[in-house]
C-alpha cells in the first residue's frame, strides 16, 4: 500500500531514487498541498477576517473550514484550536502563560525524553524567575521511571511538560497515566505531541491537559503551520501576543481583548499554508491510516531486526515504539556515516536530534536516526541495511 500512495507525492517522481527516511524532521508532501498553495497564490490571495469584499470572504471561509478539519482530527472544538507558527510557536507560548507567577522555590516538571523545543522556554522562564526545573528520569528500557515522577512534585510544582512520543527512541509515553497522575495533583500540562500525531490518532478530546502543541509538516503539511489546542472548553488568551485581529476596542487608555483564538493569532497568519493543510487532512482522511500506520510498524521491527546483525547499539523505546529508531553504529562516526548514505540517496539524520538529554542520560554521544513514513517500502529498508553492510565492510573500524 505504501507503493500505491508513493505517486500521490511529486518529490518521489521527481527524484525516484530517494530513500527518505528523516521522517522525524519533517515529512514530504503530498501533491493536493501544493496544488492548494498554487491555487491560493494563483486565484484566491487575501488576508482573512476584518475585508468585505467577496475573495476575503472567500479565504476566511476556508481558513475557518481548515481550523474545523483540524479540530476534527483530533476531537476538539473548534474554539480550542489556535493556529501558530509552529509546534515550536506553541511551546513557547504555552510555556510563557504557564510560567507566570513563577517565583523563587517554584518548580516546574519536564522529562528526559523532551526535544529541546519543549524543555528550553520552560528551562529559560525557571532561570529568569529563580524556579527550578526538575526532571522525570527513564530506566533501561527507555520507558519512563513513575517512581521518579512521584518524587519530582511537591506542593511548589507550578506546570509539567511531556512528549507524547520519543523523537530519539519512539517511545509513546502513556498519556492516559500521565494526564491521570498530573490531574490528581491540580498540575497544569503541556503534552508536545509533535512526534506522535504523524503515528496514530489522537483523541484530545479524552485527556486531560493544559495545552498540546503539534506541527503540520510533521504530518505531511506545509512547514510555518502550528496548532495549539487547549484543554480548556475555549482557548485562553492570556498570551501577551497582541496586533491586529486580537481586540475588540483600542482607546488611548488601553484595549479589549477578544477571547478564545481571536484573541490569541495576532496578525497575518499564514493563509495559503493553514488552507492547503485542510486539503492534507482531506488526503489523510481518505487512506486506510490504520493499515498505514501498522505497515510502518511493521517495516520498523524488521529494520530493527537487521541493525540488531549489525552490532549497533540502539537507543532503546520500550516494547512497542513508534517508527523511530536511533543508534550508534559502533563501526563508523554517526555523522561521517549519514554523509555517506546520503551521498547513496539514502537520507538519515545524525546528531542529538534537539533532545540532549535522552542521549546523556542513557549514555548516548551521537546517533544515527532513521524514521519512517506512511510512503516508506520495504525497497527502503533494503536499500538502507544494503547500504549500512557495504559502507561497514569498507570503512567500518571499531571506534
Amino acid at each position: 500500500m505504501p507503493d500505491n500512495i508513493r505517486k500521490d507525492f511529486p518529490i518521489f517522481q521527481n527524484r525516484p531514487d530517494l530513500v527518505w527516511l528523516d521522517n522525524s524532521s519533517t515529512t514530504q508532501k503530498p501533491e493536493c498541498l501544493t496544488k492548494a498553495l498554487t491555487d491560493f497564490y494563483a486565484n484566491n490571495c487575501s488576508n482573512v477576517y476584518r475585508g468585505e469584499y467577496p475573495l476575503q470572504n472567500t479565504v476566511t471561509r476556508l481558513y475557518e473550514e481548515s481550523r474545523a478539519k483540524a479540530a476534527k482530527w483530533f476531537n476538539v472544538s473548534t474554539e480550542r484550536l489556535v493556529f501558530t507558527l509552529n509546534a515550536t510557536d506553541s511551546l513557547n507560548i504555552a510555556a510563557d502563560i504557564l510560567s507566570k507567577g513563577l517565583r523563587e522555590g517554584d518548580n516546574v516538571v519536564a522529562t528526559v525524553l523532551e526535544h529541546n523545543s519543549s524543555l528550553l522556554p520552560f528551562m529559560k522562564n525557571c532561570r529568569e524567575h529563580g524556579a527550578e526545573i526538575r526532571y522525570i528520569g527513564v530506566l533501561e528500557d527507555g520507558t519512563l521511571d513513575f517512581d521518579s515522577i512521584e518524587n519530582a512534585v511537591d506542593s511548589n510544582t507550578k506546570a509539567a511538560v511531556v512528549t507524547a512520543a520519543s523523537n530519539v527512541s519512539g517511545y509513546a509515553t502513556p498519556l492516559d497515566r500521565i494526564c491521570g497522575f498530573f490531574r490528581q495533583k491540580s498540575i497544569p500540562l503541556v503534552i508536545d505531541a509533535t512526534q506522535l500525531a504523524p503515528h496514530g490518532t489522537i483523541d484530545a478530546s479524552g485527556l486531560d491537559f493544559e495545552y498540546m502543541c503539534i506541527s503540520a509538516h510533521k504530518m505531511y503539511g506545509p512547514t510555518g503551520v502550528g496548532l495549539l489546542i487547549s484543554g480548556n472548553c475555549e482557548a485562553s488568551n492570556k498570551t501577551a501576543r497582541l496586533g491586529g485581529g486580537t481586540v475588540e476596542i483600542v482607546s488611548r487608555t488601553g484595549y479589549i481583548k477578544k477571547n478564545g483564538h481571536e484573541g490569541m493569532e495576532a496578525g497575518t497568519p499564514d493563509a495559503a499554508g493553514i488552507i492547503a493543510f485542510g486539503e492534507v487532512l482531506d488526503y489523510l482522511s481518505s487512506l486506510d491510516l490504520d493499515i498505514l500506520w501498522k505497515k510502518e510498524s511493521e517495516l520498523a521491527s524488521a529494520i530493527r531486526e537487521k541493525l540488531a546483525s549489525l552490532d549497533v547499539r540502539m537507543v532503546p523505546g520500550g516494547d512497542s515504539p513508534l517508527p523511530v529508531i536511533s543508534f550508534d553504529p559502533v563501526f563508523m562516526h554517526p555523522s561521517d556515516l549519514a554523509r555517506l548514505l546520503g551521498s547513496m540517496g539514502v537520507c538519515v539524520r545524525s546528531g542529538k536530534h534537539c533532545a540532549h538529554l535522552i542521549h546523556d542520560e542513557l549514555g548516548f554521544d551521537t546517533t544515527l536516526r532513521v524514521s519512517l513514513g506512511l510512503y516508506n517500502t520495504e525497497d527502503d529498508a533494503e536499500k538502507l541495511i544494503e547500504s549500512l553492510i557495504y559502507l561497514k565492510g569498507r570503512y567500518g573500524r571499531v571506534r
